[in-house]
């Protein structure tokens, strides 16, 4: 494996030199989209200067520093190019209520790329990827989720690449890889599965007072599903009040309704404990199965932290459910 190389350049994107020692991370995903890096005093890395790995996804923007005077290495963090698109809202134009995206999607990150503010120091490829969107509808949205969510409707992955030719960040979209079926179950990579029963009736109470108080019930089975009548007894019955006195009947229901959605995420989790992982892309689907525990799931890749320095870059990914 070659050595990484780190290189800094201005606020221009003018490449000044390579970092001669480094160490720290780059975590980009759902969640994060950050970096947090020691390097030598004296190179002249400032704020919105640059910091990227050659040849990788990971780089970004330098937006604070940190000095110990008692250390010879000053800690620079800032965004990753995700977290620069997260950084930005994905907004319709004037008098419309959506914007409204359709083409190929390389085309469209240079739509985006260009209406976020993006395009001095990341870029689009020119030629087309083969995967067209139509019609996909934003209103508002976080720049790096839209673009999680343009992709993943049409099922592909948005990819960056910093391309010192062009000194830009190179974003484009292909494929997103499905592994699911490709029998991930321990033999090939290694899973660590969590499941674990939590509340699976939930009582709203909304708006009113003593018997004219709004009241809805809402259940879930074994697995987490929305259930209209009560699956779970005994000790496997597990209640939780929510209130809201405000709320109609509509909006109560809306609301117990989310609260058991994000329970379900987090009756099971699965993540890659393999170093390997790191060959994943964020948006790959992955599957895991346990004959012992008698668990099988499917879910997608939702971050991904490369551990950095001078000699090496390890990375190791989270899936959506150990993220969420």
């Amino acid at each position: 494996m070659l050595e990484p190389l780190l290189i800094y350049a201005d606020p221009y994107g003018r490449e000044v030199d390579t970092v001669p020692k480094f160490s720290g991370d780059f975590v980009v995903g759902t969640k994060r989209n950050n970096f947090s890096l020691d390097i030598p005093k004296g190179l002249g890395v400032a704020e919105d200067w640059f910091l990227m790995l050659d040849g990788t996804e990971f780089g970004g923007v330098v937006d604070g520093l940190e000095i110990d005077t008692g250390r010879n290495f000053v800690t620079a963090s800032g965004r990753t190019w995700q977290g620069m698109w997260q950084g930005t809202v994905v907004k319709p134009d004037a008098g419309q209520t959506h914007l409204v995206l359709s083409g190929d999607l390389n085309d469209v990150i240079a739509l985006l790329l260009e209406r976020q503010g993006l395009g001095d120091r990341m870029a689009a490829p020119e030629k087309p990827c083969g995967i067209s969107v139509a019609g996909y509808r934003v209103r508002y949205r976080y720049g790096y989720d839209t673009l999680l969510g343009v992709c993943a409707s049409v099922g592909a992955k948005p990819m960056f690449r910093y391309d010192g030719r062009l000194r830009k960040c190179l974003v484009y979209a292909q494929a997103r890889g499905d592994y699911a079926d490709d029998g991930v179950d321990g033999d090939s990579i290694r899973l660590k599965l969590r499941r674990q029963r939590l509340t699976n009736h939930w009582l709203g109470l909304g708006k009113g007072e003593g018997t004219s108080r709004i009241t809805v019930n809402l259940y879930a089975d074994e697995a987490g599903n929305a259930s209209p009548e009560q699956r779970l007894f005994g000790v496997r019955h597990i209640m939780e009040m929510y209130d809201s006195p405000s709320a109609e009947a509509d909006d109560l229901m809306e609301a117990v309704e989310k609260r058991r959605r994000e329970t379900q995420q987090k009756m099971l989790t699965c993540s890659m404990a393999d170093a390997t992982s790191g060959d994943y892309d964020i948006g790959d689907i992955v599957g895991g199965r346990s004959t012992e525990l008698g668990i099988s799931v499917v879910t997608e890749v939702a971050q991904k932290t490369a551990k950095v320095t001078g000699k090496t870059i390890v990375c190791t990914t989270k899936t959506a459910l150990e993220a969420s």
